[in-house]
């Protein structure tokens, strides 16, 4: 049996976030909730909760293709992970071409690739034709009943 046939990947939330407004505030306190009835909470929840905003913001600001374009957000859990999924029609990029900014420098933004993989455990970009996503992936923190 193949691993992926192992781990039933179960989907927690499936989310069309349009480009301004209410509907961004929703999805990330969607987002987070989800997150905590998996048992991530406080500073993890946290960390999620950024690195699925910058994800967010980049989606709409770099591949919206127009102003009535959304982004779709699917949230998974797929054995030990939480998955979060944020997809775009952009044309997409190659992260490793992008440069941060350092951290002397005051200028606003620019620091979302690096929040992203510095708070979560695997950031994963697969672009093609049709847009770009986005994979946001942190291990399930283990239950204290477990832990003994």
């Amino acid at each position: 049996m193949s691993p992926a046939a192992q781990r039933p990947v179960k989907t927690l939330l499936r989310l069309r976030v349009d480009s301004i407004g209410e509907a961004i505030y929703r999805a990330r306190r969607q987002v987070v909730e989800a997150a905590n009835r998996l048992g991530f909470e406080g500073e993890d929840a946290d960390r999620i909760d950024v690195a699925f905003t910058e994800a967010l913001a980049n989606a709409v600001r770099h591949g919206s293709t127009g102003p009535r374009s959304c982004v779709h957000v699917r949230v998974l859990h797929e054995g030990g992970l939480f998955i979060v999924e944020v997809a775009d029609h952009g044309r997409g990029f190659v992260p490793d071409a992008i440069v941060l900014p350092s951290a002397s420098d005051p200028a606003e933004g620019g620091r979302g690739l690096y929040l992203m993989k510095a708070f979560m455990d695997s950031v994963e970009w697969l672009a093609s034709p049709k847009g770009t996503i986005v994979r946001l992936t942190k291990r399930i923190p283990i239950p204290l009943e477990d832990k003994a």
